[in-house]
């Protein structure tokens, strides 16, 4: 017991010694690049837990404009030279810990649910009401996941000076009719009821 206390002793004693006999210049040095290097830790593991907590509007916007915009069947269907017009709403939730059924508690990630339109600047002229749906998937870095991307457009002739027939058409280029549906946990409504309240043509001239 005393010669393990006194190895002890001897090892606090080594540490401390080398400790007094640095310079004030490397401890203020060193101390610099300690804190600096806390400080910057600190600073990322925020930055990733803002990044896993929290869902940008504007590229799940860019995407999904791009992916309507190239997509073969709705260039067909609308017309080419598909652009963004004015309209453009969304509904964002944060990622946070809840209460499932079974009494577990589970990860709820952070979603959008996003409401624009476009118009093609070709023949037929067509214009369409583009819903989509994103989660961010937890990890490092955070992936956005597009869980549904579906997009309305007419097919009547009542966007036309005397026309009264009112048609439209559903294209899905992700996800199900079902999904699109499916009553939300966390606001108590669906796609498909927010998506009633837009009138295609009207939307697409600024009126609801």
């Amino acid at each position: 017991g005393t010669l393990g206390a006194y190895g002890i002793s001897r090892i606090f004693l080594g540490f401390t010694g080398f400790f007094t006999h640095l310079t004030p210049t490397v401890i203020a040095k060193w101390g610099f690049y300690t804190g600096f290097g806390c400080a910057g830790m600190v600073g990322g593991l925020a930055l990733i837990t803002a990044d896993n907590l929290y869902i940008r509007a504007d590229p799940v916007y860019k995407y999904c404009l791009n992916r309507v915009s190239n997509d073969s069947v709705v260039q067909k269907t609308l017309g080419d030279g598909i652009k963004p017009g004015s309209l453009r709403s969304y509904r964002l939730d944060s990622g946070k810990m809840e209460i499932d059924g079974n009494k577990s508690v589970v990860w709820r990630p952070p979603r959008i649910q996003m409401i624009f339109d476009v118009t093609a600047t070709g023949p037929p002229y067509r214009t369409g009401i583009v819903t989509c749906e994103a989660i961010k998937s937890g990890g490092f870095p955070p992936k956005l996941d597009t869980t549904l991307l579906k997009i309305d457009y007419e097919t009547g002739n009542e966007g036309q000076e005397g026309g009264t027939r009112e048609e439209d058409e559903t294209y899905f280029l992700k996800g199900e009719r079902e999904e699109f549906a499916r009553v939300s946990r966390r606001s108590g409504l669906s796609l498909e009821t927010l998506g009633r309240s837009v009138h295609i043509e009207r939307a697409a001239a600024g009126r609801r």
